[in-house]
């Protein structure tokens, strides 16, 4: 089991005596050292946990759930059993797929377009927390709603269950409530060699406690972005070429259907997550909106 989302399922049956050893008794299994605090109740020992492994690895899939928020952090799951169902895949895209993809985005979208898109990912930096706030980056879809009936910028329709009511406006709130769909953005889908599985994690620093360590393994080489050597033509184009080809290819995947998860804006400028009791499946209609969407999230 390579990602956190596999290992979390696998556990989430377990029952223990007392309720912080379901965090506790992971930590092993996770690699992370952290202190054992009898007491600090359930949902706390499993948010410093899960904050650990999203902050010490990059792995977001730790963020696909379905049930009740914590009060830890609203992107966390108040049990463990939320992970219990199985995480959504999307469809596998063959090389053929994607070749056939990039063709017809030859023809639709503009390589300016893909390049663009390319680049501002490339330089998203890696999800952290901070006083319990995780500071995520992704691609955030405005939404417009009608209690469950959703549509959303950029995005095909779709229908969203949820015990938690979302209301834009109301008497005691003299604005309306900003709603966003987010993918959680996934390093992955740069294909840059470090990055190895779907997870988006390639093997982690010995030194990973240290901030620095994190963001030089975030900002993994590779990239032709960062790569892009001068002075001889042909090389240039070469790395041209190559750039190209990846941007094209990222804007296929892009354009697949992907699991999201809806967050309400506070006042405060934060966000906080709206949980949903199945999964998010959304499917981007207009690539041209994703450059405005590419943003780090603060949420509570």
């Amino acid at each position: 089991m390579r990602h956190a989302r596999e290992k979390l399922q696998w556990v989430s049956a377990r029952v223990t005596t007392w309720p912080e050893d379901i965090a506790y008794s992971l930590f092993g299994i996770f690699g992370v050292n952290l202190p054992v605090i009898y007491g600090e109740k359930k949902q706390r020992a499993l948010g410093r946990l899960l904050e650990k492994v999203v902050a010490q690895s990059g792995d977001i899939s730790a963020l696909d759930w379905v049930g009740q928020s914590s009060e830890f952090n609203s992107c966390l799951p108040a049990n463990i059993t939320s992970y219990k169902a199985l995480p959504y895949t999307p469809p596998s895209l063959s090389e053929g797929d994607i070749q056939m993809s990039i063709s017809l985005l030859r023809q639709t979208v503009a390589v300016d377009l893909a390049l663009k898109l390319y680049a501002l990912l490339d330089d998203l930096k890696a999800p952290r927390f901070a006083d319990c706030r995780l500071h995520l980056p992704c691609i955030a879809f405005c939404v417009t709603a009608e209690m469950y009936e959703v549509k959303a910028d950029g995005l095909h329709d779709l229908l969203i269950t949820t015990k938690d009511k979302l209301i834009q406006f109301s008497s005691p709130r003299p604005t309306m409530q900003t709603f966003l769909l987010v993918r959680p953005w996934n390093r992955y889908l740069l294909e840059l060699p470090d990055f190895a599985g779907p997870s988006g994690l390639a093997e982690l620093p010995d030194d990973a406690d240290d901030p620095q360590s994190e963001e030089d393994y975030w900002s993994a080489p590779g990239s032709p972005l960062q790569d892009s050597p001068g002075g001889f033509p042909e090389a240039q184009e070469s790395v041209d070429s190559e750039l190209s080809d990846r941007a094209l290819r990222l804007a296929a995947r892009l354009a697949q259907p992907f699991g999201a998860f809806l967050l309400a804006h506070q006042r405060g400028g934060e966000y906080k997550r709206i949980a949903s009791d199945h999964d998010i499946i959304a499917q981007v209609k207009d690539l041209s909106s994703i450059p405005d969407m590419v943003k780090t999230l603060e949420i509570l």
